[in-house]
């Protein structure tokens, strides 16, 4: 029997709704917390989770956080008020509502800040409580690297390569993994300076797997900038929705079933990559229905065969 989101609502109460709303705003933290404590409502977190608007990745990656100690994750600094660190826009209603109150005026009719909006002591400020944040993972010894997507806009200039030193220098202590996804970073021209810019910084070069061609897209570039580790990021290849405008939800460009000759050829290139990095990382973005969990078996049964 299938029961819609309201039915639910309906019939599970006011814990269903709170652990619903819980998971639509704090997903991935949400997911890991529960899942972690011993005796926690995890069924009625699962439950919420399919009613909710949570990235299937977001909850698989929390469900791995909480029953796998010790464990390495990922964090992604995309999120919510810290997406300005990486150059995302981010309207004032995500900040925390201390720093809300003492935002500048935004100038003329724009609608979101920048990271160059702000004064020194709020970005001082947000950095101080992300990297606070980070503390209890990285003391668990749970925290492999802390991730940060650039922006589409973030080029490869000297401003944006200011900011990521910055950023680099703001996460002294910390191994850093850098996606870029712009396509001035690692065109043809450009990668081999990047790469080696990148390894100068002891900065985890991301390694991306879209479709190439469409747009503003990131090159496919598998190599490796730091012996620690090797990040790639599986966002599926569906060039029909990957630059097209006006989609209901972002998530509509990470709609894609990986072939069985593609997660051979992925795996083979995975194979290449452990040859020159101590550990390696592949995390599937993509995200209609069960598709990255059945990638995932398909990529795993794969390694096990080699």
């Amino acid at each position: 029997m299938w029961l819609g989101r309201g039915v639910l609502i309906e019939r599970l109460g006011a814990r269903f709704e709170a652990a619903r709303l819980a998971l639509m705003q704090r997903g991935l933290t949400t997911t890991a917390v529960v899942r972690d404590i011993p005796g926690s409502p995890f069924a009625l977190v699962s439950v919420a989770a399919g009613a909710s608007d949570i990235r299937f990745l977001d909850y698989l990656i929390g469900t791995a956080i909480g029953i796998m100690v010790p464990v390495s994750v990922m964090t992604v600094a995309t999120d919510q008020a810290f997406r300005l660190l990486t150059g995302h826009q981010t309207p004032a209603r995500v900040f925390p509502p201390d720093i809300a109150a003492v935002l500048p005026p935004l100038k003329g009719h724009a609608r979101s800040y920048y990271y160059a909006d702000l004064p020194d002591e709020l970005i001082d400020e947000l950095w101080r409580r992300f990297i606070e944040a980070l503390a209890p993972l990285k003391a668990a010894r749970k925290l492999l690297t802390a991730h940060f997507q650039f922006a589409p806009w973030s080029t490869n200039s000297r401003k944006w390569r200011a900011h990521v030193e910055e950023c680099v220098q703001r996460m002294e202590g910390h191994l850093l993994s850098v996606e870029f996804r712009n396509a001035t970073w690692l065109d043809d021209d450009s990668a081999p300076k990047t790469l080696a810019w990148l390894s100068d910084l002891g900065v985890v070069h991301t390694i991306v797997d879209e479709p190439q061609g469409v747009g503003n897209y990131a090159h496919g570039v598998w190599e490796v900038t730091n012996p620690k580790l090797a990040v790639v990021r599986l966002h599926g290849r569906n060039a029909a929705t990957w630059d097209t405008k006006g989609l209901q939800a972002s998530s509509e460009r990470f709609n894609y079933e990986y072939t069985d000759a593609e997660v051979n050829e992925l795996s083979a290139s995975i194979d290449r990559l452990a040859e020159r990095a101590f550990e390696v990382v592949a995390l599937l973005n993509v995200n209609h229905e069960d598709q990255g969990v059945r990638a995932a078996r398909a990529l795993i049964r794969r390694q096990q065969v080699v």
